[in-house]
Parts: C-alpha cells; structure tokens; sequence
C-alpha cells in the first residue's frame, strides 16, 4: 500500500468517527410548547453530568411534532401534551408500548384581562366577541378546552367567538396583545405570565390534562443516552422542577 493511499484511509477513518461521534453527542427532543421552560431547565440539569452531550430541543403543537416525527424527523425523545399522540405513534409502530410513561399533569384555566369576565357562562355575554384557544385538529390545549365547554354545555353558544392558536403560547400572546377578550390555557402557562385564572376547570367536566414522555424509536432499541433523559425526566430532581412551574406530579 503507498503512503498517499495510507494516509487517505486515515483520513477517511478520522471523518468517520467523528461523524459518530458528533450523533452520538446530540439528542433530539421534541415536546410540547407549554414545556418550553420546564424542558429547557431539564435539559441544563441533564447536561450537567453528560457535559459533552448536545440536547436539541424542538417545541411546536403536540399534533405537528407527532406529524414530524411520522415524516421522519430525527426526534429520539418526544413529550407529548395529550396521550392520544404518543397511542398515534405506538399504532404506527414508531413508540413501543413499554417506552412511555405520563410525564406531567395540568389544569385548564379561563383567563382575561377584563373585569367583567368572571366565569366560562361569561364568555356568552355580547359584550365578549373574541375568546381564544388552541385549534383542537393539532393543540391539546384547544381539543381539553373544546371537550370542556362542550361538557359545560357551551360550546354552541359560543362557537362564533373562538379564535383558534397554533399552540397555546399563541393563545397567550393573542391575550396579551389585548386581541381577544379571553383565552383559556393551561395553569401553568396563566403561571408563567402573571395572569391570575378567573376559572379553574374542576369537578367531572373537567378534562384530564396529561402529558406523556416516550422514546421514539419501536422496533429499533433507542440509543443508551435517550433512554437515560427519558428516565431522568421521571426523577425526583425533575419532578421538583415540574412542581416549581406549576405543573402537578404525574
């Protein structure tokens, strides 16, 4: 073998491994956009002792970041914020069943910045023209808030007024920039941004909002390193974090 061609086989070996190394060093984690903060924190809290690892996070809709991970997106750990989700992915073969867990609860809440605005039977007033949640097709926020005022009996009546968000920090954000006159979110996002709930969805009308981790992966064995942030996002240091943000343990 000559010199040159040696030295390009090294060259070709060194390009590999550090190909290998490189994926070896990221993980993909796509989750819901209520989590943003929560899953950002865990994900600082995870690299603080795997300190050569990259976490990618990837926050949408829980409908769109299903729909990625169906077209192939490189996603190896997905939190969803409806179980109905990750039941899609374990259908198609993309979760197995024993790689998911519930991950976190939630609360539904009504919040406004209107002082005539004090409960859901409110939102049937003329005086309120626009009310905002998340569109149900994709968002579980806005498919929890359709199945409440549904179950309210209210639906109907106000059907009109809904303004639908792409996920519920769109919700927040129409709220905030005064371009509807309510908006229903989850308690912790109300949390997030000072807004004090009007109504708190309680009682058996009230919709039960579960999160859900899961590898992605089915009939390939997920990676050592997500499988261990999927299980430290069921640890004891996560768990306080979820319930600092507001979050109710699962």
């Amino acid at each position: 073998m000559s010199r040159g061609l040696a030295f390009l086989l090294v060259l070709v070996g060194a390009a590999c491994s550090f190909n290998e190394s490189s994926e070896r060093d990221e993980l993909v984690v796509s989750a819901a956009a209520s989590l943003r903060e929560v899953m950002t924190a865990a994900a600082l809290s995870f690299k603080e002792t795997h300190p050569s690892l990259s976490v990618q996070l990837n926050f949408a809709s829980s409908g769109a970041l299903r729909q990625q991970i169906e077209l192939g997106s490189p996603a190896e750990v997905f939190v969803s914020a409806s179980t109905e989700h990750v039941d899609r992915l374990v259908e198609s073969g993309l979760v197995a069943s024993a790689d998911r867990r519930i991950f976190a609860r939630n609360e539904l809440v009504l919040v406004t910045t209107k002082e005539d605005i004090r409960s859901l039977e409110d939102l049937e007033d003329d005086a309120v023209t626009r009310v905002a949640i998340g569109d149900p097709r994709s968002v579980p926020a806005g498919k929890y808030s359709l199945q409440w005022l549904e179950a309210e009996g209210l639906w109907e009546r106000i059907q009109e007024k809904a303004v639908l968000g792409g996920d519920v920090r769109q919700v927040l954000s129409y709220l905030e920039r005064g371009e509807v006159d309510a908006g229903i979110v989850y308690a912790t996002d109300a949390k997030l941004v000072g807004l004090e709930p009007v109504w708190i969805a309680s009682g058996p009308n009230a919709p039960a909002v579960e999160y859900e981790a899961a590898l992605v992966g089915g009939s390939r064995e997920p990676r050592a390193i997500a499988r261990q942030f999927f299980d430290y996002l069921g640890s004891d240091e996560a768990i306080r974090e979820l319930e600092a943000a507001g979050f109710i343990a699962p």
